[in-house]
């Protein structure tokens, strides 16, 4: 089975080419220009260096947020692009479900912190068997940096991601690692993975229901920037 998994939700944008769950082939872009600009030929580029085409995809797996909402909606888009005339299977992982799977081969809890700026992280919590196999303890959430110990297990847990640094000062529980999005695959390998996974246990008609990219929600835990400006106008007459 041939995946593609994609990540813009964050700073960096990520594709990986991923066959019967091992990565052929990953890139990993830190650059100010947009992700409008950048990721397209990212995915250009990784097929071709993989020998191969969109047309021989199975699957393309997107991270659908919490993040950057910019990023997100740009990668909705894209892979709603490559997906539409080709009838390519979609399917959306969530950021930190991304994040965990990169650790999949860890047996233990796995906490994802992503920055969410103004004191706050986008955080959840995953236990993975050392296998492969990950599982969701807690949905999506955003917490307080000195609530983050509330969404952490009593025994030991590995932490990933963007936001340790902010908040190694606030957890007080077993941590038996902290590992910064630099130091695993980047995130659309998971995504990949993670989207692999559910799709071999879809049934026909479920990955009909997928296909062309429609299915594609952005998953935001907080409201955009224009919205609460609206909403502080209402408030304010």
């Amino acid at each position: 089975m041939l995946v593609l998994g994609i990540d813009s939700s964050a700073g960096a944008s990520s594709v990986c080419l991923l066959k019967n769950r091992s990565p052929i082939s990953v890139f990993s872009l830190f650059s100010n220009s947009e992700h409008s600009v950048s990721l397209l030929p990212m995915i250009e580029d990784l097929l071709d260096r993989s020998g191969t085409s969109l047309e021989k995809l199975d699957l393309i797996s997107a991270v659908i947020g919490p993040g950057s909402f910019t990023g997100i909606r740009i990668g909705i888009s894209v892979v709603k692009g490559l997906a539409f005339a080709s009838g390519i299977p979609c399917i959306g992982v969530s950021s930190l479900e991304a994040g965990a799977y990169t650790l999949s081969n860890t047996n233990g809890y796995i906490c994802p912190l992503l920055d969410a700026r103004r004191n706050t992280v986008y955080t959840s919590l995953f236990k993975s068997d050392g296998c492969g196999s990950v599982t969701r303890i807690t949905e999506d959430a955003i917490k307080e940096l000195d609530r983050v110990d509330d969404v952490l297990p009593v025994g030991p847990v590995y932490i990933i991601g963007d936001a340790i640094d902010q908040a190694k000062s606030q957890i007080k529980k077993n941590v038996i690692s902290y590992v910064h999005t630099t130091d695993t695959l980047p995130w659309a390998y998971g995504a990949a993975l993670c989207g692999e996974i559910r799709f071999e246990s879809m049934s026909e008609e479920e990955r009909l229901s997928i296909k062309g990219g429609d299915c594609l929600r952005p998953l935001y835990l907080r409201k955009t920037l224009p919205e609460r400006i609206r909403e502080e106008k209402n408030e304010n007459g």
